[in-house]
């Protein structure tokens, strides 16, 4: 968004809207997941940092020109995509899929799956396209 968007106030409001849309997401995830009453366990003390470092850095990245944005954005992903390689696998997720309701969220599950694995790809090319554009 910060590559698109001219720098100033849209860009701030752009980082405030995807932070929102993130914890309203994931808030919202959760309590389907696990029931209305814990829609915000997720936001424990161990994660409560890792929001504010995020929120600070996009508020700091708003303030970069848009190909250096771009640039910043590539190297961010292919060093996410690294460590989620190297990580080990979830041990929450087996225990959740014990208890899951496997004709509730079938389809959608699959469907946000293959979403998972490919934005991360379609971002590196886009980033990337954007990148070697010429300056307008």
């Amino acid at each position: 968004m910060l590559t698109v968007a001219r720098p100033g106030l849209r860009r701030l409001v752009l980082a405030g809207g995807a932070l929102l849309l993130g914890l309203l997401g994931t808030a919202t995830s959760t309590a389907m997941a696990f029931g209305p009453a814990h829609a915000w366990a997720w936001l424990s003390e161990a994660s409560r940092p890792g929001v504010g470092l995020g929120a600070v850095l996009a508020l700091l990245a708003c303030l970069l020109p848009s190909r250096v944005a771009a640039a910043l954005g590539l190297f961010v992903l292919c060093a996410l995509i690294g460590l989620i390689s190297l990580a080990p696998s979830d041990p929450y997720l087996a225990l959740n899929l014990q208890a899951w309701e496997h004709g509730r969220f079938v389809n959608l599950y699959g469907l946000t799956r293959w979403l998972a694995w490919t934005w991360p790809f379609v971002a590196l090319a886009w980033l990337a396209a954007r990148l070697v554009q010429r300056p307008s």
